[in-house]
């Protein structure tokens, strides 16, 4: 029974952080050019590991729960940044260029 709980735990672990980083990079942050999960997620794990603040949410206490879960989506958001790779490299059309019409 203990083992399954373990096994159920680390399945939804795996689902819930489905390449979290990159998704958040892109979404939240507005972060643009190639692997913007992966640039998150060492900032984020240097932070964990050099930040000496206990009131932190990211500091020296949660280190035990967040490197596992860090470690579980760097793979899922390189996956993900290196299939998004293509759209991150297309240059960006400005708004203001969108806005005004086309002319011959």
């Amino acid at each position: 029974m203990k083992q399954a709980l373990l096994i159920i735990a680390a399945a939804l672990a795996i689902v819930t952080t489905n390449g979290c980083m990159s998704l958040s990079a892109r979404e939240d942050m507005k972060l643009t050019g190639p692997y913007p999960g992966v640039r998150t997620w060492s900032a984020t794990v240097k932070h964990v590991m050099v930040s000496t603040d206990y009131t932190d949410p990211l500091g020296p206490a949660a280190k035990p729960v967040l490197l596992p879960i860090l470690l579980v989506d760097l793979p899922l958001s390189f996956g993900l940044d290196t299939m998004l790779l293509p759209v991150d490299l297309l240059p960006k059309k400005s708004s203001s260029a969108q806005a005004q019409p086309h002319q011959l």
